[in-house]
């Protein structure tokens, strides 16, 4: 049972979305208690594992009173609440007393079912963005990094198992290699030829070496073959192009430069998608992520020190606990999530949790059973009262999400950009700013629901709280000076020379203040794709050299 759930789940779409980890809740709930019901003894982990996995989701659940968003981050105990669930499932799973069972048999088999399925269907759907991103193969995670590591992970559990690899092993390791390399993974990469080399020294068997070391090479080449046929190196190819000057490996250490002081700020965290929203008030370069690209720094920005410290601890504890095979494994997990955002797929959460449990670790007898059930029902139903509006904003009715769930900020902010009338965009902006005060757009949209009402005084606060928050935003400047122009073309019109000075002293400004962001501005940010771009375009460098 638990070896085919942890095969299926990465199918979900990796358990990603708020809604899916909804949905795992109650599957773990029931099968816990069917599980349950064959043994004598109920037993709850007694390790700091287990306790790390709780903090995480009631850490979500009680950070409103200090986040950023105060509505969307209780999704965060939504996202992780199938952790502890989890780990309560996996302390009380009946082996049959069969020790030598593997819990990752089916992973390797569920890659190279993963690889052929959106390999096929990528090719039937190639637009819609699905299973191949940006001509990338992405598997059913919709993210080509992650998905390579899965890939990575099954294998090397498949050959690090020990013993003789039966015909499906075989059949299944060059379809997970060839997978690999369709992701066009850089990083991934990089770990799989360090782990070929570590296997072909540690493997017991000669032949198994011998055809690790072939199969590798022979999937490099053909890739290599196709760059010099096609001339492509964006996807199958990308490896090759390998680099640490690449737009994506140095965009990384800007993340990482930029959220270090907020971390440091912050020892409560953001909370749940706070790092997303207050991003662009901070950040010193050009870049928009939902995450900070480093699972650690990840936890530390959204709730804070102690749960971070306490990841940290029970990682290293599980670490060196763990068999060779599982050490193998976890330095590979360590290192790629040390460069992307892993455990916000929650399903490679539970291979984690697989690979740090001690099953020989004590755990607490709960002889009576209905209050468990009754303490885990009761975080499942709040989580699934979470999960329809994170649903519904999945199926683009964010109009019902809001009805359902009033301070889903994700779903206003939608229904903001979809606002046709001056008294609809007044009112869905007020619905953002009453849980987040941070979303540039929702400013910008007061300064323009003030200046349509004539309140110039009122619009120059709101739109200078809009360019706060968007430093980078090179439109909120031009709005500004736009709005500003016609206000003082009005003023003079009808004789207010003080408030037209006003509005021109407001305009002089604006230049200064972009050559603020330009001092404060990262070396690194001229180093990506996306460069700053803080000139003002020729035509509103006039209008400000008439004013002077």
């Amino acid at each position: 049972m638990l070896e085919i759930l942890i095969a299926i789940l990465p199918f979900a779409l990796g358990i990603f979305h708020e809604w899916t980890s909804g949905i795992l809740s109650v599957v773990l709930v029931v099968l816990i208690y069917l599980n349950s019901r064959k043994s004598k003894t109920f037993m709850i982990p007694k390790s700091s594992l287990f306790v790390a996995t709780i903090l995480l989701p009631l850490a979500f659940l009680v950070s409103p009173l200090w986040a950023v968003d105060k509505g969307m981050t209780v999704m965060g105990f939504v996202k992780f609440l199938p952790l502890p669930l989890f780990m309560v499932l996996l302390r009380n799973y009946d082996k049959n007393d069969k020790d030598e069972e593997d819990l990752f048999r089916f992973l390797p088999l569920s890659g190279a079912i993963m690889t052929i399925m959106s390999f096929a269907l990528g090719l039937i759907f190639p637009k819609e963005g699905y299973f191949l991103v940006s001509g990338r193969l992405a598997g059913f995670f919709q993210y080509p990094n992650t998905f390579a590591l899965f890939l990575l992970v099954a294998l090397a559990l498949m050959l690090l198992r020990g013993g003789k690899l039966s015909k499906i092993d075989l059949i299944c390791a060059p379809v997970l290699l060839i997978g690999i390399i369709l992701s066009g993974s850089r990083t991934v990469f990089i770990l799989l030829f360090l782990f070929i080399i570590y296997y072909v020294i540690i493997a017991k068997e000669k032949k198994y070496k011998i055809m690790a070391g072939i199969s590798a090479l022979l999937v490099c080449a053909g890739a290599g073959i196709y760059v010099l046929v096609t001339g492509n190196t964006d996807t199958v190819g990308r490896f090759l192009t390998t680099s640490l000057s690449s737009s994506t490996f140095v965009g990384r250490f800007l993340y990482f430069k930029d959220v270090l002081p907020q971390i440091i700020k912050h020892p409560l965290g953001l909370g749940y998608m706070g790092y997303f929203y207050s991003q662009p008030s901070f950040q010193t370069g050009v870049y928009t992520v939902n995450h900070v690209h480093n699972d650690l720094l990840q936890i530390l920005i959204d709730i804070g020190w102690i749960p971070g410290l306490l990841f940290c601890y029970v990682f290293v504890r599980g670490f060196i606990k763990a068999d060779m095979r599982r050490k193998a494994v976890l330095v590979i997990m360590a290192l790629h999530l040390l460069f992307d955002f892993d455990m916000q797929f929650v399903c490679m959460d539970l291979i984690l949790l697989m690979l740090l449990f001690d099953k020989k670790e004590e755990g607490i007898e709960i002889k009576n059973r209905m209050e468990f059930y009754v303490t885990a029902g009761a975080g499942v139903l709040l989580s699934l009262y979470f999960t329809i509006p994170m649903f519904l904003s999945f199926i683009n009715r964010d109009d019902l999400a809001v009805k359902v769930y009033p301070p889903c900020t994700k779903s206003h902010l939608v229904l903001l950009t979809k606002a046709e009338t001056v008294e609809s965009m007044d009112k869905a902006a007020d619905n953002v700013l009453k849980y987040n005060d941070s979303t540039a757009i929702a400013y910008a949209a007061k300064a323009r629901v003030s200046f349509s009402k004539g309140d110039i005084v009122e619009m120059i606060d709101y739109q200078n709280k809009a360019i706060e928050r968007d430093r980078y935003g090179l439109q909120e400047y031009l709005d500004y000076i736009d709005m500003l122009a016609v206000s003082t073309k009005l003023y003079w019109e009808a004789g207010d020379t003080e408030s037209a000075k006003y509005c021109t002293d407001k305009i002089k400004e604006v230049p200064q203040r972009l050559e603020e962001v330009k001092n404060g501005t990262s070396s690194l940010a001229y180093k990506i794709k996306d460069k700053p771009e803080l000139d003002l375009p020729q035509e509103y460098v006039d209008i400000i050299n008439t004013l002077a």
